[in-house]
């Protein structure tokens, strides 16, 4: 949150630098250290596997993926990425999770211990761009104190959540009849939470590294110090 704050501007498909700078990065990272240490003494490319857990029921763009390509391949590295459980279906995770009697994350129950699936549909960052509106929903009413946090980030930089809704809309659909029964509350009280809500404040006082021109989210305003009108109107993308 705090390198959103910084940033001015909030991931989504396309532009996803949560996952390049904090999953794809480290990994050709720790790639470069080994291929620096083996290069002179093979004598040819290094060899890498890059052995990835997606699957493609996650998502179209990841059914597309093949389960097997050569991602990178030159004089230093050749990077072969494979994806086992590629075909591994979202049911039969959960059938084999179940029959192995495995535990999984309470995330995915209506309640901890319910072991019934009927929580997210994904485990991810609690609140992520990409979720559907169920997962949000619900997010936003087991994690209040966390909404609230994103919702000042979108208010001061003046950008969506993502390009189809607003997180301002997001608390307020919450609230209403028929939204998903949270199951359990997550206060987000004490010093790790509020380590990070002052750090996101310390953030917004400062100009956005980038700004993105989109449509500015109503009621809109700044903290003293922050950059006023860094995001400007553009196009309007509703779904």
């Amino acid at each position: 949150m705090t390198y959103i704050a910084e940033r001015g501007d909030w991931p989504w498909k396309g532009v996803l630098p949560c996952r390049s700078d904090w999953k794809t990065g480290l990994i050709y990272g720790a790639f470069s250290s080994m291929v620096r240490a083996r290069k002179k003494e093979l004598g040819r490319p290094v060899v890498c596997a890059n052995v990835l857990g997606i699957r493609a029921d996650e998502s179209p763009d990841r059914k597309k993926r093949p389960a097997l390509r050569t991602t990178t391949d030159n004089t230093a590295r050749v990077v072969h990425e494979w994806s086992p459980a590629h075909q591994v279906t979202t049911q039969e995770v959960k059938d084999w999770t179940d029959e192995q009697g495995l535990p999984h994350q309470w995330c995915y129950d209506s309640h901890p211990g319910a072991g019934d699936w009927k929580g997210s549909s994904r485990c991810s960052c609690s609140l992520c761009v990409l979720a559907n509106r169920r997962d949000l929903l619900l997010a936003v009413r087991r994690r209040p104190r966390l909404a609230e946090l994103y919702a000042l980030v979108e208010r001061v930089r003046g950008v969506p959540f993502n390009p189809n809704t607003s997180m301002a809309e997001l608390i307020e659909r919450a609230a209403r009849p028929g939204a998903p029964d949270p199951g359990v509350v997550t206060e987000d009280e004490g010093p790790e939470f509020d380590a990070l809500e002052n750090a996101v404040q310390a953030a917004l006082k400062k100009p956005a590294k980038r700004a993105r021109y989109v449509r500015p989210v109503p009621g809109a305003d700044a903290l003293p110090g922050s950059c006023d009108g860094c995001a400007s109107a553009g196009p309007d993308q509703e779904a």
